[in-house]
């Protein structure tokens, strides 16, 4: 991908993460040199990773939030420069596919990147935490001891991206969305969400630049079944 646009910067790939690659690659430090907005995982599956104005937060078992250490290492995240300043109101969202509806509309690309910030008050979050895989363990069966979490009433801002169909395996095809609360004691990755009076900025990503992905090619029954474990909602389709 090479359009106009930032770049987007990451390490690895979800493939790779799905099928067991989750050892850290690059550290957080040289990670925040390519971007100040995006989201990942760290070492071993060993925690949710949000990357907001700059600064880099982990988020641990038990929503256990925490300013990531710029020697933590991640085997899988995503970065970028994020600029977009124009704030766009949402509609009143009862749930998640509501949400991502109203995302997409916002959306001027259908075949580029989008990185997505949401902010305001969450009438509901449900969240879930990667607490822990072995080397070379899936993500199908790492799901099976992560931590989740039911909020009600949290200000909060939602970070991530939006990818394409084309790029199966390089993200997940649709929507990949974190959470960090403003008061910093809740987060995680988004399983389902709802609010009213939300605000959203989209920003179009230019060229997206992949380092650190296993060169075998990406086997994509496997991805999809993996993905369809350890993943509790179908994204809106872009």
């Amino acid at each position: 991908m090479n359009a106009g646009g930032p770049e987007l910067f990451q390490v690895s790939t979800l493939a790779a993460l799905a099928h067991g690659a989750n050892r850290g690659g690059i550290t957080i430090a040289e990670l925040l040199a390519h971007g100040d907005f995006g989201i990942g995982t760290f070492d071993g599956l060993d925690g949710e990773l949000v990357v907001l104005e700059g600064r880099a937060f982990r988020i641990a078992g038990h929503e256990r939030v925490t300013r990531a250490d710029d020697r933590d290492l991640t085997p899988y995240a995503a970065v970028t420069a994020f600029r977009s300043e124009e704030r766009l109101p949402l509609p009143a969202c009862a749930d998640i596919a509501e949400l991502l509806a109203a995302l997409d509309r916002l959306r001027s690309e259908e075949h580029r990147i989008a990185a997505v910030h949401v902010d305001g008050r969450f009438a509901r979050l449900g969240l879930r935490v990667a607490c822990g895989a072995r080397e070379g363990e899936t993500l199908a069966h790492a799901a099976g001891h992560q931590f989740e979490a039911h909020h009600t009433g949290v200000d909060a801002t939602m970070v991530g991206f939006w990818t394409p169909q084309d790029l199966l395996g390089v993200d997940v095809v649709g929507y990949h969305l974190h959470v960090l609360s403003n008061d910093h004691t809740v987060g995680g990755h988004v399983a389902e969400a709802a609010g009213t009076g939300l605000t959203a900025r989209i920003q179009t990503e230019g060229r997206l630049h992949v380092v650190g992905a296993p060169t075998r090619g990406i086997d994509a029954a496997q991805l999809a079944e993996d993905l369809g474990t350890s993943e509790r909602f179908r994204r809106h389709p872009g």
